[in-house]
């Protein structure tokens, strides 16, 4: 019965991780992109010196911003994901050492 467990985490461990890094070269993916797109509209603006190219640049920046802030939370919760793992295998080694212990207890030793 505990086989299954055992399979199980490790299997929802490498899913996290996965799906974290995946999300991570995401973000990081439209961060780049976001910032190639501000100083092309930079470049744009500078050469227009008009007042709707400077808000154009403006909103682009927000938005990098906000997505920089979306990719400090993602790695923030990679480093998370990957520390719950650690400790993860660890706690379930010694709940079956001492589920054992417990089940054994009663037992004659010899």
């Amino acid at each position: 019965m505990t086989a299954p467990a055992q399979v199980r985490v490790p299997q929802d461990a490498w899913d996290r991780v996965t799906s974290s890094n995946t999300g991570d070269a995401l973000m990081l993916t439209v961060s780049r992109t976001l910032e190639h797109l501000a100083d092309l509209l930079g470049r744009v603006s500078d050469l227009l010196g008009n007042l709707q190219g400077h808000q154009t640049v403006a909103q682009v920046n927000t938005t990098v911003s906000k997505t920089l802030i979306l990719i400090e939370v993602q790695q923030a919760a990679y480093q998370r994901a990957g520390t719950i793992d650690q400790m993860t295998e660890a706690l379930i080694l010694e709940s079956l050492a001492k589920i054992n212990e417990a089940r054994l207890e009663d037992m004659p030793r010899w």
